[in-house]
């Protein structure tokens, strides 16, 4: 009777805490689905797009530049090296345009022709670092040095080159020697120099007070420089009158423009970069990305 009763007992315990358990765990579910727990993340899908790099809306726009560049015209006599180009590195050749074998010239890079067809102006590393501007005859001989400096352009009649040379103070100036050798004239800071056609003018490339470059021109003899509009890799056109040059887009790509020779608002062409204008003065080549 007593092993009875225990066991009854027993029974009822184990049903209350079965109901106990029952009532918790109800109350459980309802405040988890009333009050929400976190949702797991989903899995991060990376999205993909296709863009198109767009001109701006307009044609024509404006192109607000900084303060002109002090130029003080100087002549300043630019040291040839003390040894001769490093050999290493790149050389010029020139072969005829039908094919057949490449004429070695000199060890360098950049090479120009002058209009004339009579030399040819490159750069060359000299062995204490930087590099220097050298002539040679098309047909080869030794080079003649002109001064430490690159990016070479010749005058329309053959008879100056243009340069870009480093300063004291870190940055670049742009230089005038005659073809001949002798003291390098100084224009103003910048680079990329190029000549006009007519010989006038000498468009380049220099800092604008905002940051990033600006396109100017300046007198072959020297003067102040005009501001054309934030650019750089300036192209004159064949009869002098407009510039064509690469300008950053808001997108973080570049556009080419072209401006007045005088000034004023720049037209968008096409995006793209480095831009060079056909003999005609109907196109203009340039470089834009693949697809």
């Amino acid at each position: 009777m007593t092993e009875g009763k225990t066991r009854s007992r027993g029974q009822r315990r184990l049903a209350r805490a079965l109901v106990v358990f029952a009532v918790v765990a109800v109350i459980w579910f309802l405040i988890t689905r009333v009050l929400g727990g976190p949702d797991e993340a989903p899995e991060a899908t990376p999205a993909v797009t296709s863009t198109t790099a767009q001109g701006p809306a307009s044609t024509t726009s404006a192109l607000a530049g900084p303060d002109e560049p002090e130029t003080t015209t100087t002549t300043q006599t630019l040291q040839s090296p003390t040894s001769t180009p490093n050999l290493e590195d790149t050389s010029l050749y020139v072969v005829d345009a039908a094919g057949g074998s490449g004429v070695f010239l000199a060890p360098g890079s950049q090479p120009v022709w002058a209009p004339d067809g009579s030399r040819i102006a490159f750069t060359a590393p000299a062995d204490e670092g930087g590099s220097a501007v050298y002539s040679i005859e098309a047909a080869g001989g030794a080079g003649i040095f002109l001064a430490p400096g690159s990016e070479p352009s010749w005058a329309p009649d053959s008879s100056r080159i243009a340069f870009t040379a480093a300063t004291e103070d870190g940055g670049s100036a742009v230089y005038v020697v005659d073809a001949a050798g002798g003291s390098g004239v100084f224009l103003a800071p910048g680079s990329q120099p190029v000549w006009a056609p007519d010989g006038s003018r000498i468009a380049f490339t220099a800092p604008a007070d905002e940051g990033g470059s600006a396109v100017y021109s300046i007198e072959a003899a020297g003067g102040a420089g005009i501001f054309l509009a934030p650019g750089s890799e300036p192209s004159w056109a064949p009869d002098s009158s407009r510039i064509a040059f690469t300008a950053a887009t808001e997108d973080g790509g570049s556009a080419v423009y072209v401006v007045d020779a005088a000034g004023g608002s720049g037209v968008f062409l096409a995006p793209g970069s480095q831009p060079v204008w056909a003999p005609d003065g109907s196109r203009i080549a340039f470089t834009a990305p693949a697809g």
